[in-house]
């Protein structure tokens, strides 16, 4: 299996950790559009030797990049709702995951969204319970 996973600029661990976790079984293609969670990579792979295990996509190379990646995956893993990104996943017809950590956003934003996502993984009951009142 193959996952294109897009960070968040929030949850620097996470967005190192859970790629490397979901790596020992698939492949798993990171898209690190904030610069300095790139150089918190770099720093982690050159001198310690963390996270040979997925390839990066860097910042700024991103735009450019995405729509190769987006091709090669079976899965995306959004960790926000970026619209623009889940639209051409489904364009390519890849299954979109959301987990929107800086939760609950309006409403207005999940109606822009909700065609494209297929699973929103919520991070706390409260963010649970918005969602479905809308």
């Amino acid at each position: 299996m193959k996952i294109f996973f897009e960070t968040s600029s929030v949850l620097a661990s996470y967005n190192l950790d859970l790629p490397k976790a979901l790596s020992s079984s698939t492949h798993v293609f990171v898209d690190m559009d904030n610069p300095l969670l790139y150089v918190i990579y770099l720093y982690e792979k050159i001198f310690y030797g963390r996270y040979n295990f997925y390839k990066t996509i860097p910042p700024y190379l991103g735009r450019l990049m995405r729509t190769r990646f987006l091709r090669k995956v079976d899965v995306v893993h959004l960790n926000s709702l970026n619209t623009e990104l889940a639209k051409k996943a489904k364009e390519f017809g890849k299954p979109v995951v959301s987990v929107p950590h800086v939760a609950p956003f309006p409403k207005k934003v999940y109606d822009e969204i909700n065609n494209y996502v297929d699973v929103y993984v919520v991070p706390s009951n409260f963010t649970k319970l918005k969602i479905k009142s809308w």
